[in-house]
């Protein structure tokens, strides 16, 4: 009686699952309910959070909007400052000008004394200076010792390279002092030579015109006679030679003669005129 035909088989099979859905949908209502209001709970604090952040931050970009306000209308408001901050840029600026000036100044003048110094050795070897041939004092032991020498070989005292500079400058100054002194020297006997070239010139000149004019006034040197100084024996005025006792006179001798024997005889026709 209860047995089941092949052909209404499949639809118990129909029926015995739908009833087994009936049974699993109803035992997953709560279930599903209380999922949605979990997802409902999250969803008003997600809501909530996003209020919170957005009221911090339109609170920060007002503050920051304030901020920003404040500055821009205090470095506006404020020349004072601006001024006060220009005048520090052009004093810093003036300074570093100067001190690259300084500088500049520093360089040319060690730049100069190079020079002068390579100037001075170049002309002290010209005229024969040598530091092989040039000594100095030791500052310590007071000894001699080359003008090179770094160490001082009796008590070992060191030079500095400032030292060696200071005295081989010391020596080229004497030296260049020296020669121009010996130039000085050679300078003046060259002028006195000169001035007595220029004397004797200017006195045989004169001595010419005063034998030019008393030979028209009728002066004669053969006519006239000298008293010889060793054997006081007359001779002749242009003599070279005492023909009494054989003295000697100089060319030096014979001119004076010549011009005191013109002079007298000037004066004696100055004085008859």
């Amino acid at each position: 009686m209860c047995r089941l035909s092949l052909r209404s088989f499949p639809v118990f099979l129909v029926a015995v699952m739908v009833l087994l859905a009936l049974l699993a949908g109803a035992h997953n209502v709560p279930a599903n309910d209380k999922a949605y209001d979990d997802a409902e709970a999250l969803r008003r604090a997600d809501k909530q959070w996003n209020q919170i952040d957005k009221a911090q931050q339109d609170a920060a970009s007002q503050r920051y909007d304030a901020t920003h306000s404040s500055s821009s209308t205090t470095s506006g408001d404020s020349p004072l400052a601006t001024v006060f901050c220009f005048g520090i840029a052009i004093l810093s600026v003036n300074g570093i000008i100067k001190a690259i000036r300084k500088d500049i100044a520093k360089n040319k003048a060690q730049a100069k004394a190079t020079k002068d110094s390579q100037d001075k050795l170049a002309k002290a070897t010209s005229l024969g200076f040598s530091f092989d041939n040039e000594t100095k004092e030791c500052s310590a032991c007071a000894e001699t010792i080359k003008l090179r020498a770094s160490k001082c070989k009796y008590c070992q005292k060191e030079f500095s390279a400032e030292d060696m500079e200071k005295a081989n400058i010391g020596k080229i100054d004497a030296f260049l002092q020296a020669k121009r002194q010996e130039n000085d020297q050679a300078s003046s006997e060259q002028a006195k030579a000169e001035a007595t070239h220029t004397a004797k010139s200017e006195g045989f000149k004169a001595y010419q015109d005063k034998i030019a004019k008393a030979k028209m006034l009728g002066f004669s040197i053969n006519n006239e006679t000298k008293e010889c100084p060793t054997c006081s024996n007359l001779i002749k005025a242009m003599a070279r030679t005492c023909n009494h006792c054989q003295n000697g006179f100089s060319n030096y001798d014979i001119n004076i003669v010549i011009v005191s024997k013109v002079d007298a005889f000037l004066e004696a026709k100055h004085e008859s005129a």
